[in-house]
């Protein structure tokens, strides 16, 4: 990591059912350019999404400056690419939203 970049590790659970994660995964493949403008734009260097059955688990290393809540506001404006997806996600068992 470097200079004062910071890591975020995030966890996501998709419906445990297997026709959703393999749709979930073939959205995901081929990211839309406006997309990956967005992400480094917000100040995110680097992105890494696992899975582990219908788990998810992505670490971002970002910039000191980046911000979930300044980059939720600057998608308000812009098309969702995950909202067509939202309907294949969970809450992970310790009740968080991400």
């Amino acid at each position: 990591m470097a200079g004062n970049n910071r890591r975020f590790c995030l966890a996501l659970d998709l419906k445990d059912d297997p026709a959703l994660i393999d749709a979930y995964q073939a959205h995901h493949r081929n990211v839309w350019p406006e997309v990956l403008k967005s992400i480094h734009e917000a100040g995110i260097v680097e992105m890494d999404i696992y899975r582990v059955e219908n788990r998810l688990f992505m670490i971002m290393e970002t910039e000191p400056g980046f911000s979930f809540e300044k980059k939720a506001q600057d998608d308000l404006s812009a098309l969702d690419p995950h909202q067509a997806s939202s309907s294949r996600h969970e809450q992970t068992p310790s009740g968080g939203d991400t």
